[in-house]
């Protein structure tokens, strides 16, 4: 006999199940609004080919949807712990629906860089509370796999959703606008009417929630940077790689 030993492989129920069924709509609202995530890849193509922005204009109007950006996560995490989960997710999907169609029937600078400032504003605020409701309903030792799987709704649906708007533009581009709106509200509705709100204690009474607690964390400051760094590298292929081609 081998002295090896045999190695037993996970058995697919194994990886994808035990957890529960309100990550699991969760999991498909995520796949669903990712694979209607068709503008966001193409807002350079979008501003200078169909709108005719100058490049000077599209760099004003995607730094207003940066500084936007900036904040939706901070103020997505201020949300979620005080109004609530459900509330939090499903009104930022409502208001990333809403902002995607005032953009798509934008024509001025002035109108497409203030709908471009709240579009940057409400587009992540799903992302905090998606993750706050994980650890709500993913018991602990689950949650390495339940965010693992999380990633694959993420990246299936968006590199989707990449081709499927390629495709559309060649048409009408103003699709990709309402179909992108019309799947942050079936997400927001799916969240709400199929995720309970978590039982959890106020806010107030859990010690350290606040970000002054997390800025003195060295550690926590340190990779916050280093993450900084590395999406300033990367958004240039949704941003400059664009403009030069």
């Amino acid at each position: 006999m081998s002295g090896r030993t045999a190695v037993t492989r996970p058995s697919v129920r194994a990886r994808f199940g035990g957890l529960p069924r309100a990550y699991w709509y969760l999991w498909g609202g995520t796949l669903v609004n990712r694979l209607g995530t068709m503008v966001q890849p193409f807002f350079a193509f979008y501003l200078t080919g169909r709108r005719g922005l100058s490049i000077t204009a599209v760099g004003l109007v995607l730094t207003m949807f940066g500084a936007g950006a900036l904040f939706s996560q901070l103020l997505s995490g201020w949300l979620t712990d005080r109004v609530g989960r459900r509330v939090t997710l499903t009104g930022g999907m409502f208001a990333t629906g809403t902002a995607m169609l005032l953009l798509g029937y934008s024509s001025s600078v002035p109108a497409i860089a203030a709908c471009m400032l709240l579009l940057g504003l409400a587009m992540d605020i799903c992302r905090p509370a998606s993750s706050a409701l994980i650890a709500d309903v993913v018991p602990p030792q689950q949650r390495v796999k339940a965010f693992g799987l999380l990633f694959w709704a993420v990246n299936i649906g968006f590199t989707g959703g990449v081709l499927t708007g390629g495709w559309l533009a060649r048409g009408s581009i103003l699709w990709l606008f309402w179909i992108d709106a019309l799947t942050c509200a079936a997400f927001g509705l799916m969240v709400w009417f199929a995720v309970p709100e978590p039982h959890r204690q106020a806010v107030g009474h859990l010690p350290d929630g606040r970000f002054s607690t997390v800025l003195r964390d060295r550690v926590m400051v340190g990779f916050v940077l280093v993450t900084l760094a590395y999406g300033v590298v990367y958004l240039q292929s949704l941003i400059t790689l664009p403009l030069c081609m």
